[in-house]
């Protein structure tokens, strides 16, 4: 399935499996496949436009990141890896292969529109660009791209206002996706270590506090 905005989606096609320390936006525990009710039909156009939009614009915005819609995929979950950890890749701009996949159930989903899914993608890219080597080497920790979400890189993809209502929407449509997910403790005092999620309460608060420029919670900062 072509969009007309220049981007293919192969409805049935499966992509090579991530490498062992790529790391998620939601907990690879909870992000289990939706049910065909809950996501939009594979060869539905609505989606496939909005998410080449999306991927294009984000493409346009960070160039040293390879954006990837794994839209066969009914998973949840958008993950940050490097496909070239040695750093010797043909490109120039991306040496590391630094590169976003959007899995399909995300992608499609129907609780999620183009601020939810823009405030993930964001997640995403600052697991590349803040708090570098603390978790796996490489990455930042994961209530740290949950701020720098919302504190940078939102305001960098959008403009004015405009960047204000989308996270503001984009987080009650992330907690509206992840709360039914979640299966462990909901305390959001609870802190965590860094390659742990925060709770579902503690990532809303962090997104808020991005939003409206304050500190980054408690709760979001890693006990290590």
């Amino acid at each position: 399935m072509s969009s007309q905005l220049g981007l293919t989606f192969a409805p049935y096609e499966v992509l090579e499996p991530l490498p062992k320390d790529a790391v998620y936006f939601f907990p690879r525990s909870e992000a289990e496949p939706e049910t065909p009710d809950d996501l939009y039909d594979r060869n539905q156009a609505l989606p496939a436009e909005l998410s080449a939009y999306l991927i294009r614009h984000y493409a346009q915005v960070y160039p040293d990141i390879t954006f990837i819609p794994e839209w066969a995929d009914g998973t949840v979950n958008a993950a940050a890896y490097r496909s070239n950890p040695k750093g010797d890749a043909a490109s120039l701009l991306n040496p590391m292969g630094q590169e976003v996949r959007l899995f399909g159930g995300l992608l499609r989903h129907k609780k999620l529109g183009i601020e939810g899914l823009s405030l993930i993608i964001s997640h995403e890219v600052g697991h590349f660009k803040v708090g570098k080597g603390k978790n796996k080497g490489w990455t930042s920790c994961e209530g740290e791209a949950d701020y720098w979400a919302a504190s940078v890189s939102q305001r960098k993809v959008w403009w004015g206002k405009q960047s204000l209502e989308n996270i503001n929407i984009g987080t009650e449509q992330f907690n509206t996706v992840y709360t039914p997910l979640w299966r462990l403790d909901n305390q959001k005092s609870v802190q965590v270590s860094c390659e742990m999620h925060p709770a579902p309460s503690c990532r809303k608060e962090t997104f808020l506090a991005g939003l409206t420029g304050k500190p980054i919670p408690q709760c979001a900062k890693p006990l290590d």
